[in-house]
């Protein structure tokens, strides 16, 4: 039963007719997607491998968003890790946040105000520009190596990961698990909704991408994930769990840090 599933979903391929402006129309927004930096906070942990700070700053519309923000003490540039949270979650803690940081990575997780109850409620529009802003983050910080750059989110996270990867022009790894919305668009009901389709920015992916996809998922369906997948051109690499629904997988997390530290010990991003 369940290889038959995964043959029909490999085998049933979508094609969504892709705006002839979607490219411009998100490079516009990445493009005018800037902050002003209002504050640095370093924060007390007794922790003496890694510097701990929250940073706060505010979009063009005034919105004041903040990022925990971690690297290592020792002087140098960094491959960085921006971690984005499902829908249902505040901020990753500084704790699970420590651990890619033990890898040498520095590490940035987005604090959005709260967990959003309802997925299908989201401003997703909104919340890929919140998301363009860590990368924009990411480019005013000189310890920061531009050219090793990991994107990394679960669920809505993922969508994310998937957004923010493909609008920046240097390459990047992408790794996710159960996105959501690649069904978005697909009704026809909205026509504005296939600008929001994480199938049209799987495309632009640059680097390597990492999926993971739970084939019991009831938010993220799996056919809109394999179609976001499908729809991938890049380096890329696909883990089935069967008997896991929208959640976080273990398993997935060690694909993860397998793969973060193939790339700390290549020094490559792409």
């Amino acid at each position: 039963m369940i290889s038959e599933r995964i043959k029909h979903l490999e085998k049933d391929r979508i094609t969504i007719q892709k705006p002839f402006d979607f490219e411009t129309q998100w490079a516009d927004a990445f493009r005018n997607t800037a902050f002003e930096e209002l504050s640095r906070e370093r924060l007390a942990f007794a922790v003496n491998t890694a510097v701990y700070e929250r940073i706060t700053f505010s979009d063009e519309k005034g919105r004041i968003l903040k990022v925990r923000y971690i690297r290592p003490c020792k002087d140098g540039r960094y491959p960085v890790i921006v971690v984005f949270s499902d829908y249902n979650q505040r901020a990753k803690g500084w704790q699970y946040l420590t651990r890619f940081s033990a890898l040498g990575y520095a590490v940035l997780g987005m604090e959005h105000a709260q967990a959003i109850p309802d997925w299908r409620e989201v401003d997703l529009k909104q919340y890929y520009r919140d998301c363009f802003l860590a990368a924009q983050v990411i480019r005013k910080q000189p310890e920061l190596q531009k050219e090793n750059i990991v994107f990394y989110g679960e669920g809505l996270g993922g969508t994310a990961a998937i957004a923010a990867a493909a609008m920046l022009s240097e390459n990047t790894c992408c790794m996710v698990l159960n996105p959501l919305f690649g069904d978005r668009g697909l009704s026809g009901k909205n026509p504005s909704d296939i600008y929001e389709s994480p199938v049209l920015f799987a495309p632009l992916l640059k680097g390597q991408f990492l999926m993971g996809t739970c084939l019991m998922d009831e938010a993220a369906l799996p056919f809109g994930q394999y179609a976001v997948y499908h729809g991938a051109v890049c380096e890329k690499k696909h883990v089935i769990y069967p008997k896991h629904a929208h959640e976080r997988v273990n398993f997935f997390e060690d694909e993860v840090m397998k793969m973060l530290h193939m790339q700390k010990k290549t020094g490559r991003a792409d």
